[in-house]
């Protein structure tokens, strides 16, 4: 983020957690925007909404949806499946993040197969694209048996290797 800060003039956008983190950085204050979730706001013809999300040591963490014309995509960030999470509902493309939970860590970090799926399901999802899952050496998980699964009960998922593209339509 330093660097865009120093090459560019673009504007930061974040919860108040990232907030805090940023004034600590000493970035100016005129570069940032503390949102919440229920806030909306409009970056050129693109429409954010911003929601809840469930993260294990983060109360302030946010999801986004993103849409323009008839198209919306979510983004869940490091999100856990929980019961608000269909207040995004519908969207056409769901980014959510699947890897194998530590077994070490206190709390859980991700979304296993099952949670992937209730969260398509929640979002109602047209697609998913799965985030995460070869992140880190102690969380990989080969996505491929979800992704066959979710396929076989009618939903599209795909998740990307390293330098593969996706444009999302």
């Amino acid at each position: 983020l330093r660097a865009v800060l120093e090459h560019t003039d673009a504007q930061l956008y974040g919860s108040l957690s990232c907030i805090r983190k940023w004034q600590n950085w000493g970035f100016p204050e005129d570069r940032y925007t503390a949102l919440a979730a229920g806030d909306a706001i409009t970056l050129g013809d693109i429409n954010v909404r911003l929601f809840h999300a469930e993260y294990w040591e983060d109360a302030t963490a946010l999801a986004f949806s993103f849409s323009h014309a008839d198209r919306v995509v979510y983004y869940g960030g490091d999100t856990l499946l929980f019961d608000g999470l269909a207040a995004a509902a519908p969207v056409n493309w769901a980014l959510l993040s699947y890897a194998k939970n530590s077994p070490d860590h206190p709390a859980k970090l991700y979304m296993d197969d099952d949670d992937i799926q209730r969260a398509i399901e929640a979002l109602h999802a047209d697609r998913t694209l799965l985030m995460h899952w070869d992140l880190w050496q102690g969380t990989y998980i080969d996505p491929v048996p979800l992704t066959e699964r979710l396929g076989e009960i009618g939903y599209s998922a795909q998740a990307l290797h390293q330098g593969e593209r996706l444009v999302l339509d």
